[in-house]
């Protein structure tokens, strides 16, 4: 779910997943090798927009995210929230300090390379119930600590 752009060789790395597994890519902005994995889901209305990514999330087995920026320290999207906070099963590329965030392994999974990719989407497709297991960690801790609420409050505190 995003863009789709060939930053750092993103397409060769999809071109690979799709070649290997059941890929589809949902987003608004396709590159040219991802195109035949491509739904566009830009809708008029961000709630709109918000719903149809939830059924995404909750209609897919392995959501994957690869980051443009894993060399910048706690450089974590929104949209890695907001796939947890959905109840998705997130396989994202390693961003520095992301163990500070959530617990690698328990509430998501992370890879470092394709190989290493292309083997954790073999194992949790193999291995449902442990993927199911890290999917709902990932979702009560994004909702026990990581809300809209919780930045909030803690920007008040701040202040």
């Amino acid at each position: 779910i995003g863009t789709v752009q060939d930053v750092e060789g993103r397409d060769e790395w999809l071109a690979e997943v799709g070649r290997r597994f059941h890929l589809k890519i949902w987003g608004s902005f396709p590159g040219p090798l991802s195109s035949q994995w491509h739904t566009r889901i830009r809708a008029g209305h961000d709630q709109d927009e918000d719903q149809a990514h939830n059924i995404i999330v909750s209609a897919s087995q392995i959501l994957l995210d690869r980051t443009r920026t894993p060399h910048i320290e706690g450089a974590i999207s929104a949209r890695v929230y907001r796939t947890l906070a959905a109840g998705g099963f997130l396989l994202m590329r390693y961003i520095a300090g992301l163990e500070d965030h959530f617990a690698i392994g328990q509430e998501l999974d992370v890879y470092g390379d394709t190989g290493i990719c292309l083997a954790k989407i073999q194992y949790y497709l193999d291995h449902p119930e442990e993927r199911q297991r890290v999917a709902n960690n990932g979702r009560v801790a994004v909702l026990k600590k990581d809300t809209w609420v919780h930045r909030v409050e803690q920007l008040l505190r701040l202040l």
